[in-house]
């Protein structure tokens, strides 16, 4: 699992996006998703990264959810990972 830190995400300055007139840069993984979809994210959508790695912004490897369903998959990932890596059942 690649864990990059917030301030070192891939950034686009978003001349053209709609998000413009309330910050100029953007990230990268947000305006490539939002272009694959034809539209902004909805309030509450946010998008993750499907095999983890937060540099790699290809649109097969995004994947659009609720911030509700974002965290449960966190979630289930890490109690996955205990499980496989250390044979910890979490509840």
């Amino acid at each position: 699992m690649v864990r990059v830190p917030r301030e070192a995400a891939a950034t686009l300055h978003a001349k053209d996006h709609w998000k413009r007139k309330f910050r100029i840069w953007q990230y990268e993984h947000v305006v490539v998703a939002e272009r694959a979809m034809g539209r902004p994210l909805k309030r509450g959508e946010v998008v993750h990264h499907i095999n983890t790695d937060q540099l790699d912004n290809r649109p097969q490897n995004l994947l659009v959810c609720t911030r509700a369903y974002h965290v449960w998959l966190h979630g289930e990932m890490s109690r996955r990972y205990a499980r496989e890596k250390f044979g910890v059942r979490v509840a």
